[in-house]
């Protein structure tokens, strides 16, 4: 997620320099358009001081994908957490239901999910196994790393409804956890959601490229809009900016104004933008 605050610029027949904090120049059009002047550029934590230095930006945002053995590998250091806890509650499996367990489990596959929003298969993690379940139409539709190379099987299935084949007697299917409350599991969810931290070295790293992308397009997008514009224009160009890089908008919020200060949970409207405006991203990336 990232954060900023910048002024706006007056709207004017005049040619907009893109370099960032150039100084102002003219031309034949007319003069570079500057901030309003009764706005007092904020002191920008990301423009003027950052938090890494050049050469660390440029070795994370340059740094080499993983091999499918790190995926592997980090896979399977995540299947051990399960069956630690697996051992020490006694169950016989664990279900994931929610997309962002599943994307954890599975490093990061993104989940398909149907027009009501809940996710077309589930995740069985036993102590010698994973399993997706759901139809093979929808499984296709997760990478096939995740099935094939990283040790995933798939049993065929209409889930929910149709999982009950898959236990022979009522007792083995109550000693299965779940991520969610769901009829005849055990609720897990506090345990799911304390298993998936620390992160991993390998996740932190994707977590910092992913910060780079975001923080780029919003800055970007902060420096090009001009007075006038709408929340909503400033929402969809920042939109647009993280989509060309495979980066998922999950929020997108716009205060133009100070209305942050009334509506704390506003996303972005029709209102335009006339003397200062903030920008608040929430993304992901498969």
């Amino acid at each position: 997620a990232h954060e900023t605050q910048t002024p706006v610029k007056q709207s004017s027949p005049a040619k907009i320099t893109r370099e960032p904090l150039a100084k102002p120049t003219s031309s034949d059009v007319g003069p570079r358009i500057e901030p309003h002047p009764d706005v007092e550029r904020p002191k920008s934590d990301v423009l003027q001081k950052p938090r890494t230095s050049k050469a660390e930006e440029r070795s994370v945002a340059e740094s080499p994908n993983f091999s499918s053995e790190q995926w592997l590998e980090l896979v399977q250091q995540k299947h051990k957490r399960v069956q630690q806890f697996l051992k020490e509650r006694e169950f016989s499996g664990l279900i994931l239901t929610r997309p962002a367990n599943i994307s954890w489990a599975t490093c990061g596959a993104d989940v398909p999910r149907r027009l009501d929003g809940q996710p077309v298969a589930a995740l069985l993690m036993t102590p010698d196994s994973r399993v997706l379940l759901g139809r093979k139409v929808n499984c296709d539709l997760f990478p096939q790393g995740a099935i094939s190379e990283m040790g995933f099987g798939h049993h065929d299935c209409d889930w929910p409804n149709g999982s009950s084949e898959l236990w022979q007697n009522r007792d083995e299917k109550k000693s299965l956890a779940c991520d969610q409350h769901l009829d005849t599991y055990i609720n897990a969810s506090v345990d799911v959601s304390a298993m998936r931290l620390p992160l991993s070295p390998q996740e932190m790293i994707l977590f910092r490229k992913l910060g780079f992308r975001v923080a780029r397009a919003v800055e970007s997008a902060a420096r090009e809009f001009r007075r006038g514009d709408t929340e909503a224009q400033i929402a969809s160009d920042v939109s647009a900016r993280l989509i060309r890089h495979e980066v998922v908008p999950e929020r997108i919020q716009v205060w133009g104004d100070g209305r942050a200060h009334h509506w704390q949970n506003w996303n972005y409207g029709r209102e335009p933008v006339e003397r200062e405006c903030t920008i608040s991203v929430v993304a992901q990336r498969h």
